[in-house]
Formats: structure tokens, sequence, C-alpha cells
């Protein structure tokens, strides 16, 4: 029968509200009224009431678990009844079953499943050195506190329950799925059968699966006594070793193949948790030292494209420089040949533009391979030209005598010499001495330069006395053609 909020048993424990139910209680939370604070109160179902023997047994376990005091286990605060309500008051937990906890988050972690199943384990070690077994270790009966702490509760009425409770309430019905072999077939039930219990417990943690299932608790049961426990990692391939290990051990199906006792399961478990801290201290050290080098290396990296940027931008307005002082020296050669070019033509019409005279300035002159044809009387008028011409342009200089073979230089050039530098850049052989043969150079392996094609023939006094050299000729020919 259900009770209302507000019903108070035993004068003492006020009903709030209803919190839960299973196949043999319905779970409500109370308030202890004579020391003030919330407690858990079992309530027996009403086909349990005229079991004698049953409501007997139970009271006695339930005095045996209130002996229990440990930090992992929930405390019986109180057996009575009230009229035909048989009641337990025990200790209230603020959290939730490890049922619902696995419903939301399994699969767990290794590491957080070897700390509850250590608490579990301590649970029972302490139960088991008062004799006492639990028989209905799962999810359903493992309360976890908001603050994290593991507390096993419902000792009394597991050590009441009967093997045909398997079947004959839903409940029951459902903890098939964590019964060792033994309470499957109905035999001897003793420690190793929490340890069992505890094995299945931890397989769904750590898989988020029960490793048995099937469409009724007979198949169920069949199952755990024929069929071998499924490979864990392929459910969760993070598994530790010693954890996998831990489980199958505690899962035998044989129960002289399983732990010894609980201690020595806990003793595995502890082992197995340091395990799991130096590994994850590692990874945690690994990862901070690659972090460290992907940092180092992002600082390296940053600072090269850096130095970089810097060395390209530096090179751009080097380059951009370049090109300008080339533009602006470009432009001066440009005005420089022009202004040569209209000196040159204004000084004599029969000198053509330099840069289309790449030869000896006797091109431009009549040949002179036979003198008697080319000269001839000249007239008086003719003659009077050449006399002023001569003495408005050179008077100071010689007239020139013509003597010896003709192939002889008209000019010579020596007392220019001393003072005419030519330049690197000059082209003279090209340009000055195109009828002589070029000499061999002595290192035959080396291209002679043409410096008048290159872009640096800028030496104001060579091209001054260039343009000396030309006037002084323009005047030797038409002299000699006179």
């Amino acid at each position: 029968m259900l009770l209302n909020p507000g019903s108070v048993l035993g004068d003492r424990y006020e009903i709030i509200e209803k919190i839960g139910s299973g196949g043999m209680a319905v779970v409500y939370r109370g308030k202890d009224k004579k020391l003030d604070r919330y407690v858990t109160i079992k309530v027996l179902r009403e086909e349990f009431i005229g079991d004698e023997e049953f409501i007997e047994r139970f009271r006695s376990e339930a005095c045996s678990a209130a002996r229990l005091s440990h930090p992992n286990i929930v405390r019986v605060y109180d057996v009575g009844e009230d009229g035909e309500i048989n009641y337990i008051v025990m200790e209230y937990i603020h959290g939730d079953t490890l049922k619902t906890a696995i419903r939301k988050k399994a699969p767990f972690d290794s590491r957080s499943t070897i700390n509850v199943a250590i608490q579990i384990a301590s649970a029972l070690s302490q139960a088991h050195k008062a004799h006492i077994v639990h028989r209905d270790i799962k999810p359903q009966n493992i309360l976890v506190g908001t603050d994290g702490v593991v507390k096993v509760t419902d000792f009394g009425i597991a050590r009441a329950a009967r093997a045909t409770t398997m079947t004959t309430t839903a409940n029951a019905a459902g903890s098939v799925h964590y019964f060792s072999p033994e309470q499957a077939r109905g035999g001897y039930v003793d420690e190793k059968s929490d340890i069992y219990s505890l094995g299945i417990t931890m397989f769904e943690m750590i898989t988020g699966v029960l490793p048995f299932q099937g469409n009724n608790s007979v198949s169920i049961a069949l199952k755990h006594i024929n069929e071998e426990l499924p490979d864990i990692r392929q459910y969760n391939p993070n598994c530790t070793p010693s954890l996998e290990g831990i489980i199958k051990k505690a899962t035998m199906k044989k129960a002289d193949e399983r732990y010894a006792s609980i201690d020595l399961m806990l003793a595995d478990l502890m082992r197995a948790r340091t395990e799991v801290a130096v590994h994850a201290e590692q990874e945690r050290q690994a990862e901070a030292k690659e972090r460290s080098h992907a940092a180092v290396a992002g600082a390296a990296g940053a600072a090269a494209g850096a130095a970089t940027g810097i060395r390209m931008s530096r090179r751009a307005e080097a380059t951009k420089e370049l090109r300008e002082a080339k533009e602006r020296a470009e432009a001066e050669r440009a005005r420089i040949r022009k202004m040569e070019d209209e000196a040159v033509t204004a000084e004599s019409p029969l000198v053509h533009r330099r840069a289309e005279s790449g030869s000896h300035f006797r091109e431009n002159i009549p040949a002179m391979e036979n003198v008697e044809d080319a000269t001839r009387k000249a007239d008086e008028s003719e003659i009077d030209l050449i006399r002023f011409r001569k003495n408005e342009e050179a008077p100071a200089a010689e007239e020139p005598q013509v003597e010896g073979d003709v192939n002889t230089p008209l000019v010579s050039f020596e007392k220019y010499g001393k003072r005419l530098k030519i330049s690197k850049d000059d082209n003279y052989e090209g340009e000055y001495m195109a009828v002589e043969e070029v000499k061999k150079s002595r290192r035959p392996e080396r291209k002679r330069r043409n410096p008048r094609k290159e872009e640096e023939y800028d030496n104001e006094r060579d091209r001054k006395a260039e343009r000396r050299v030309i006037a002084a000729a323009i005047v030797t020919a038409i002299v000699l053609i006179v």
C-alpha cells in the first residue's frame, strides 16, 4: 500500500514524498521529527506482510546491517512496525543511483570505474568481515552522493530475499542481469557471489551495456551459466589491461576461479588505480611537452616570418631605389646624347648623327685612294672662304702638310693622347678604328667588351675631348679637300 505525504510512522517519522520503489519495498523521503533530520524510509510491500518467516528474517538481517559502520555503507537508523506496516529507517543520501549515472555518462573511463569499484569493494569487505553477504549487488542498490562518495544500500532486504523472488516480482527479475551462476542455479551463495555481481557492475560501467541480455530472466540466467563474458575492448578500446583482467577474474563461471576474497580484489584495484594514475601523469607530461614544443616552434616561426618580412621589405625598397636610379641615369644619358647630337649637327652639316655613325670619321669624307682625281682647281672665292674660316676657327694652329703615302693617317692623335683618357666604357676600337683589324687578345677565352654599348658612358671630360677631336678632324678634312 502507498503512504500519503504527511503520514507519520511510529509517531516519529513523517512521510514527505515517494522517491522510488522496488520488488519488495517502496522508498520514501521522510523526516525524523525527534532528531530533525531527513531520512530514507523503506516500507515492505503488502504481499510480504503475511509471511512471518520472511518478516523475522528481514528484521534479523536489518539489525545486522545496522551494526555495520563504514563510510561506503548506508547507515541503518531504525527498524520498526506501525500496525501492519514494516519499515526500515536509513540514512538519506543527496544524490542518485549508480544506474542513473551509467545511463547518463557510460561508458566510464578506467579511472572513474576503478574509483567507484574500490568504494564498493571496501563496503563489501566490511560486510564480509561481519559475515553478511549482500546477495544483490547492482547499480540500483548503489548510491552516488553529490560529494562523490559511493554508498551501498539494501543489505537487510537482500539478505532476507529468497531465490524464488527472482521470478515472482518485476524488480527481482531485473536483478538477474547481475546474479552469479550459482544464484541462477539456486545453489549455495557466499561472498564470492558478491564478487561476481561487482564484476558485472564494473563491466556495465566501463562499456555502458550489460554483458548478458535476453527476452526473459530464464534466458539471461542460462547465459550467466553457459556463455563467456564478451570482449570489453569491442565496447571500450581505452579500457586498461589491468582493469580488464580484474573484471574477467571476478566474473569467472566457477566460484573457485574467482578472487578468493574481496580483499584480494580490492588490492588489485588499488594497484590498477596506481598504474592508471602513473599513465595519466605520463600522458599529461607528454602533452605539456608537446604544447611547449609547439609554443617554441610557433614563436620561432613567428620570429622567422617577421625577419623574412623585414628582409623582403628592405629588399623591395632597395630594388625600387635601384630601379628609380637607373631610370634617372637613363633619362640623363638620353638628354646628354640629344645635346651632343644637336651640337655636332650645328658645327658641320657634313657629319651625321653620332648614334648612326659607328665607324671612323673618314667614312664621311670622299675616298682618298686617288688624290689627283679627287683634287680640282679651287676658285678665288673658295680660297678666301677657307682662309677666313681658318683664321676664325683655328688661329693658333699650324696648317698641316700632306706628306707621305695616302694611307698614312691624315691626323695624328699624339698631341691629344696625353690629355685624352679613354674610358673603360668607351668603344674606341669599334667607333674610330673600324678600318683596322682588332688585335687578338692575349686571353682569348675572354670576350672583348664594347663599352660604348654599355650604359655608363657618362664621363663629361671624355665627351669634350671627343668633340674636340671631331671638330679638328672636320677642319683638317675641309682643308685637305680644298
